[in-house]
C-alpha cells in the first residue's frame, strides 16, 4: 500500500504543469425517476469533467440535481425506478453505464469513492470502526487481516485521529461528528481511489473542523493526483477549496467556469442571484440580503424554455424559447439567452433596500430577558458553567460556538424545556424559577422558539392551517374557530405565504416553506422573544435569505427580540446587534457585532473567525487561515485552568492552572483571558 501511494506522489509534479487529461468525462447525461405523477426529469444534458488532482465543485439549490448526478456516476440510482436514457459517463476511458453489476462493483469504493453527507447514516452502528475501514481493504486489495489493520492504522493517523489502535475498536457512536466525517474520509481514501465524490461532507460540521477537513481533502487531492468532485451549496467552501466550479439549476446546468470567474464575472443570473444571498464574514451590513423570489419549477412539468425564466429579474419573452450552453469569454460557458449583454457590463443583479436607519442599533430599551449565572451538570460533565447575558427589547443576541458549547442547552434552560442546577432568569423583571401554573404559563406564550429542522418539529398528520391555530385556541388567544381561520390567514401572509397553504400538510412544502410555517407557529403567540436554534443552517443560500430578511423585518415592525444560536458566523454577522461566543459551557467573549468581528480578543474567537471562509477566490488566496488544533473535549466538572489551554497556541502554565474570567477589556465588551 505504502509503495502504491509512493508512485503516485512521485507522479503529482506533472499535474502542476500541462493541464492533465480528464480523468472523469460526463457526457450529456439524463436521469430519470417515473413516479406515480409522471415522469421526473431529474438531470437533462450535463456534461463536465475532471482531471488528476482536480477539485470541481458543483453547485445549487436542493432539488437542482447535484446528488442524482453523483449517484449516476456511482452506480447507484435506485433500479426500481430511475433510469439514465441517454448520456455517457467515462471513467479512465470506460463508460460506467455499459458496466454489469460486478465489473461496477470493483470499480466502486475502490478506483471511484463517495464521501456522503451524513456519515452516522453511512456507517454501520453494528460495527467498529476498524471492521468498516478494513472492509475494503479485504476485499478490493485482497490485504491479510493483520495488513489491513495495519493500513487502517495509517488512514486514521492520516485524517488527524489520534490513538488509532484504540480507536478501531470503537464504535460510531462513540465519535463526533468531525471524527465520524473523518472516518468516512479515511474509508474513501482506503484504497487509493482515482476519484472521490463528496457530497455536502461539512454540512453538519462546525466551521473549525469543516476547515480542517477540507483542507485535508484538498491536500491529499493534490499531494495523490485524487480527481475531486464536491458537491455543496456553501459558497466559502467552493471559494477556498474548488479549482472549477459548475452552477446546476433544475436539472441542467446554467454556468461553468473557473472558480475565480464565476465569483468575479458570473455570466448567469442565477449565480448571480446565489452570489447575492450569502452573507459575508468581511462586509458590513448595508443592505438587506439578495434574495431569489419564487421556487424552483416542478420538474414533472419542466419548462421548455429556460427554467429560471420565471423568478429572473432579466427575463424576456425570448427566454420562453430553449436554451443550450454558449462559451463565454471567460473560458466557461453559459446558458443565458442574454449572455452578450451581460458580458457587455449589463444586467447586474438588481440592489436591495439599504438596512433602516435603527437596523443595528436597539436604543436605549429595557432589558426584556436577563440571564444570571446559570448552571447545568449532566454527571460529571458541565454543559453550561456561570453564563450570563442579558437581551434587550427588540435586539438580537448572537449566540456561537463549536458543537457541544452548550448554546443549545443555554436556549433549551431559558424556554423551561430543561431545568438549571442554579441560575436566575429574568422576563421583564420577573424570574421565571418563581412562577407557576398560570403566571408561567403568560411567560412561556411570549417566550417562543424557532427550531432547527422544521419538517421535525411539524406534527406531519396536521395541516399547515391545524398547527398554527393550536396554540391560538390552547391559550385561548382566539377562541372561535372562524376568527382562528383569520389569524392563520393573517399570519401567512405575514412570513410571505398564500393563505391557501393553510390546505397543505408539512410533507408538500419545501425547507424553506416548512420555516416560515415554523415563525408563523412562533409568532401566533405574540412574543416578546424568540429563541432561534439554527433556524436556517440547513437551507440554501436564496432560501436562506429569505428567512433572515424576515426575522429582521418582524423585529423592525413588532420589537420582537431574538437569542440566535447558529455556527454559521456570516450569517450572525448579519442579523445580530451583539455576539457572545461560548467554549464548553462558559461564555469567553461578549460585546458588539463590529467588535468582536472587526477586533476579536479571545484566541478562540480569531481561530473561529479565521476558520470562516469568504466567498471569494481572491480573498482566500491572501488568507492563511490557521485552524485550531485537536478536538473539542468533555467539558469535566473538576476540569481546572481555561478551558480552552489545551488548544490554544498562546497557553501557559498559568492558563492551565486558573481560570479566567469575564472582565471588561475597556472597549465596550467582556473577554475571559489572561492574554488579553
Amino acid at each position: 500500500m505504502r509503495e502504491t501511494v509512493a508512485v503516485q506522489q512521485d507522479a503529482t509534479p506533472a499535474l502542476q504543469g500541462a493541464p492533465a487529461e480528464p480523468l472523469l468525462r460526463v457526457e450529456d447525461l439524463h436521469v430519470e425517476f417515473e413516479t406515480a405523477a409522471g415522469t421526473l426529469k431529474a438531470v437533462e444534458s450535463v456534461s463536465f469533467s475532471v482531471a488528476p488532482g482536480e477539485t470541481v465543485a458543483i453547485v445549487g439549490e436542493s432539488g437542482s440535481g447535484k446528488s442524482v448526478s453523483a449517484l449516476a456516476i456511482m452506480r447507484l440510482l435506485p433500479k426500481r425506478n430511475a433510469r439514465v436514457p441517454r448520456g455517457r459517463i467515462l471513467f479512465d476511458g470506460r463508460n460506467l453505464l455499459d458496466l454489469d453489476d460486478t465489473a461496477m462493483q470493483k470499480i466502486r469504493g475502490h478506483r471511484i469513492s463517495m464521501i456522503f453527507q451524513e456519515p452516522m447514516t453511512s456507517l454501520n452502528p453494528m460495527m467498529t470502526i476498524g471492521y468498516q475501514l478494513m472492509e475494503p481493504l479485504i476485499i478490493h486489495l485482497g490485504l491479510s487481516g493483520r495488513d489491513a489493520r495495519a493500513r487502517a492504522e495509517e488512514l486514521l493517523a492520516l485524517v488527524g485521529i489520534s490513538d488509532p489502535p484504540t480507536r478501531l475498536k470503537q464504535y460510531p457512536h462513540e465519535f463526533s461528528g468531525g471524527m465520524r466525517q473523518r472516518v468516512m474520509i479515511a474509508i474513501g481514501l482506503a484504497c487509493n481511489p482515482k476519484l472521490i465524490i463528496a457530497d455536502e461532507p461539512t454540512t453538519a460540521l462546525d466551521v473549525t473542523i469543516q476547515a480542517q477537513i477540507l483542507a485535508l481533502m484538498k491536500r491529499l487531492s493534490r499531494e495523490l493526483g485524487i480527481a475531486l468532485i464536491l458537491i455543496t451549496h456553501n459558497l466559502g467552501i467552493v471559494a477556498r477549496y474548488a479549482d472549477r466550479v459548475n452552477v446546476m439549476y433544475a436539472g441542467k446546468l446554467a454556468e461553468t467556469g473557473s472558480a475565480e470567474e464565476i465569483f468575479h464575472r458570473p455570466r448567469h443570473p442565477y449565480t448571480m442571484g446565489l452570489l447575492h444571498s450569502v452573507p459575508r464574514l468581511d462586509e458590513d451590513k448595508k443592505h438587506k440580503l439578495a434574495t431569489i423570489s419564487g421556487l424552483p419549477p416542478n420538474l414533472l412539468k419542466a419548462p421548455a424554455g429556460c427554467r429560471f425564466a420565471e423568478r429572473c429579474p432579466h427575463a424576456l419573452p425570448a427566454c420562453g424559447a430553449p436554451t443550450a450552453l454558449q462559451a463565454t469569454q471567460g473560458g466557461g460557458e453559459s446558458a443565458c439567452h442574454r449572455l452578450a449583454e451581460i458580458e457587455a457590463g449589463g444586467l447586474p443583479w438588481p440592489e436591495q433596500d439599504a438596512a433602516p436607519a435603527n437596523a443595528d442599533d436597539p436604543g436605549e430599551a429595557p432589558v426584556l430577558l436577563e440571564v444570571t449565572g446559570l448552571q447545568k451538570t449532566y454527571g460529571a460533565v458541565r454543559a453550561v458553567n456561570g453564563v450570563s447575558f442579558a437581551i434587550h427589547k427588540g435586539e438580537t443576541l448572537g449566540l456561537v460556538g463549536e458543537s457541544g458549547c452548550g448554546k443549545s442547552t443555554v436556549g433549551r434552560i431559558i424556554l423551561g424545556l430543561t431545568d438549571p442546577d442554579t441560575g436566575r432568569i429574568a422576563y421583564a423583571g420577573t424570574d421565571i424559577g418563581n412562577l407557576r401554573g398560570r403566571a408561567l404559563g403568560r411567560v412561556r406564550q411570549k417566550l417562543q422558539v424557532i427550531f432547527q429542522d422544521p419538517f421535525s418539529s411539524l406534527n406531519p398528520r396536521m395541516t399547515v392551517g391545524q398547527i398554527i391555530a393550536e396554540p391560538l385556541a390552547y391559550y385561548r388567544l382566539r377562541p372561535d374557530r372562524r376568527a382562528r381561520a383569520e389569524r392563520v390567514a393573517e399570519l401567512l401572509e405575514q412570513v410571505g405565504l398564500p393563505p391557501q397553504f393553510a390546505q397543505r400538510y408539512p410533507h408538500q412544502l419545501s425547507g424553506g416553506q416548512r420555516q416560515r410555517i415554523g415563525i408563523a407557529r412562533a409568532l401566533a403567540m405574540e412574543p416578546d422573544c424568540i429563541v432561534c436554534d439554527e433556524a436556517v443552517s440547513a437551507l440554501d443560500v436564496s432560501i436562506q435569505g429569505q428567512i433572515i430578511n424576515l426575522l429582521e423585518h418582524l423585529r423592525e415592525t413588532l420589537g420582537i427580540a431574538y437569542l440566535f444560536i447558529a455556527h454559521d458566523l456570516a450569517v450572525v454577522r448579519h442579523i445580530s446587534h451583539r455576539v457572545a461566543v461560548m467554549y464548553l459551557g462558559e461564555i469567553v467573549e461578549i460585546g458588539t457585532r463590529d467588535a468582536i468581528f472587526d477586533a476579536p480578543a479571545h484566541p478562540y474567537t480569531r481561530l473561529l473567525l479565521e476558520a470562516v471562509p469568504i466567498p471569494d477566490p481572491m480573498v482566500e488566496q491572501r488568507r492563511h487561515a490557521d485552524t485550531i488544533k485537536g478536538e473539542i473535549s468533555a467539558p469535566l466538572v473538576n476540569t481546572k485552568g481555561c478551558r480552552f489551554a489545551p488548544r490554544c497556541p498562546l497557553a501557559d502554565e498559568a492558563c492551565r492552572l486558573s481560570s479566567p474570567r469575564l472582565a471588561d477589556d475597556g472597549q465596550g465588551r467582556q473577554v475571559a483571558c489572561f492574554k488579553v
